[in-house]
């Protein structure tokens, strides 16, 4: 499971994304309905395999629910707000896309953005993740019971 879930990472990380930020490049594959469909397959086989080993864990107290949210933080949420404010900064500073507006960046870090419609690109998925990660707990706990 660990090997595919890495296999979905290379290809996001090491095809897609990179291909797409060379524009200027020949890149290792072409853009277009074919490859995009097969990036959201994988997008979603990675999503999968995430949350189903990010539920193995037992919560059963909320001293459980605290501990998971501290090693959510640990793990994700402050390099999740040093990109959002870095592609922030980057955005106004450049007249690029990306976060372009407070208003944005705030929605973006407390992930509730994927909701309104104003998803930057590339960061948007893991702005999404913090709504899956919010609910994992009382999702496992009802599993518990």
């Amino acid at each position: 499971m660990d090997t595919m879930r890495t296999l979905c990472m290379l290809w996001i990380i090491a095809i897609w994304h990179i291909g797409r930020y060379m524009k200027n490049e020949r890149t290792f594959i072409p853009y277009n309905e074919y490859t995009k469909c097969i990036t959201t397959g994988i997008l979603a086989t990675f999503t999968f395999l995430s949350g189903y080993f990010l539920g193995g864990g037992k919560i059963s107290s909320w001293k459980d629910v605290l501990l998971f949210y501290k090693k959510r933080m640990k793990r994700f949420y402050i390099l999740f707000f040093i990109s959002c404010l870095s592609i922030y900064i980057a955005s106004i500073s450049f007249h690029q896309e990306g976060i372009v507006s407070v208003w944005q960046l705030l929605f973006t870090l407390v992930g509730i953005n994927c909701f309104i419609g104003d998803m930057p690109p590339t960061i948007w998925y893991f702005s999404m993740l913090i709504i899956f990660y919010l609910i994992t707990p009382a999702v496992n706990f009802c599993k518990s019971i």
